[in-house]
């Protein structure tokens, strides 16, 4: 183990990004064996229907109905942790093969994070997210999505006002023409604002829009 390293993990030691328990300093994975054992079990890798026309497929890894899944995603918007980030990078990697994707996509673009949650934490998640999917696949990533104007936090809004809430607030300054992309998040609950970015790129020509998340 590298020394300086080592002396870091003595002074702020690693914790579980689900429940905040303090981890061995050589532990490799970002969880506790507790909270490894239920988001384990919370894990589906499956297809989420969002009934839209502009989104060709949405793929979750965990239920976000889990407590430890949701204390996980919190972790991940709040503070970054390259451990949690390298542990994705394998799960998103393989649950990419394990769906035939990798050789359909073109593109990898993320929801961008709104300038205040930015400005507050330092780093946004999803393009965190992207950067490790695109570095495990090889698929080029662009931050081409771009917030317009201001918006409600969507968790306090119900799923028809989340709709509303989000409609005209993205815009895309890339070329997307014939692309397959993937768009990349934390979370996808009722789909609102991955749907209108999945609209956004396809109104500018894109091919298809797949969407993934860690949880759903």
């Amino acid at each position: 183990m590298n020394l300086i390293k080592y002396i870091l993990d003595l002074v702020f030691p690693p914790i579980c990004i689900s429940c905040n328990k303090v981890l061995y300093i050589d532990e490799k994975l970002p969880f506790c064996k507790e909270c490894y054992k239920e988001i384990v079990e919370a894990k589906r890798d499956a297809i989420k229907d969002l009934g839209n026309r502009n989104v060709d497929k949405c793929y979750f890894l965990y239920s976000y109905k889990n407590e430890k899944v949701q204390q996980m995603v919190f972790h991940a918007k709040n503070v970054f942790s390259k451990k949690f980030a390298e542990y994705f990078r394998k799960e998103i990697e393989a649950s990419l093969k394990e769906h035939n994707l990798i050789d359909k996509l073109d593109l990898i673009v993320f929801v961008p994070r709104d300038r205040s949650g930015k400005r507050k934490y330092g780093f946004d998640q999803a393009e965190e997210l992207a950067k490790e999917t695109s570095s495990a696949t090889g698929i080029p990533y662009e931050s081409i999505i771009k917030r317009v104007g201001k918006a409600k936090k969507q968790k306090f809004l119900k799923a028809e006002e989340r709709i509303e809430n989000v409609k005209n607030k993205f815009t895309t300054k890339g070329n997307v023409i014939d692309k397959s992309i993937l768009v990349v998040d934390d979370v996808v609950t009722t789909g609102a604002t991955v749907c209108e970015i999945a609209r956004i790129l396809k109104e500018n020509g894109a091919k298809s829009i797949y969407v993934f998340t860690l949880a759903g």
